[in-house]
């Protein structure tokens, strides 16, 4: 294993570490879905859609081998899409995390190796801003008061 590789499982680690405690499936699937947009959000303008498509797509068939659950995901131009997800009635909730963290660890992996790790900061980062760990609520909406005021304490605190 890389030294990379350990700090994009450490980074995953951390933010599942930070999910509150005993979340529901559901509400794991809403952060993954969270922190899949915030990662896709950070990669498409310097690597662009179609790349930054077949790269999660190959993220897709490698997980999916391993944790047949993500099947249920699909890419397009838009992202990695995990309605599906919310089907899957039979899925334990310690099984979906695993999943969560291996794709999570994946795209990370992935995206850094065929950057030359450029992207893995800002990637780290992204992630960490795709749930709790930032110090709001995840579930809330994007406008509500919690997060206009951590938005602007980071601003003027001299973060983005």
């Amino acid at each position: 294993m890389r030294p990379e590789d350990a700090d994009h499982a450490a980074c995953v680690d951390a933010w599942l570490a930070a999910l509150v405690s005993n979340p529901s499936s559901s509400e794991l699937i809403e952060l993954f879905d969270r922190a899949l947009r915030n990662l896709w959000e950070r990669s498409v303008r310097p690597l662009g859609v179609v790349t930054l498509q077949a790269i999660v797509e190959r993220i897709l068939v490698t997980t999916a081998q391993s944790h047949p659950l993500l099947s249920e995901l699909w890419v397009d131009a838009d992202g990695l899409h995990v309605d599906l997800l919310h089907r899957s009635k039979a899925v334990s909730t310690p099984e979906l995390r695993a999943a969560i963290r291996a794709t999570l660890i994946e795209q990370l992996t992935v995206t850094g190796e065929l950057t030359g790790e450029i992207l893995s900061p800002a990637l780290h980062a992204a992630l960490s801003a795709g749930g709790p760990a930032n110090g709001v609520d995840a579930s809330a909406p994007p406008d509500s008061p919690a997060r206009l005021q951590h938005a602007h304490a980071r601003r003027k605190a001299g973060g983005r």
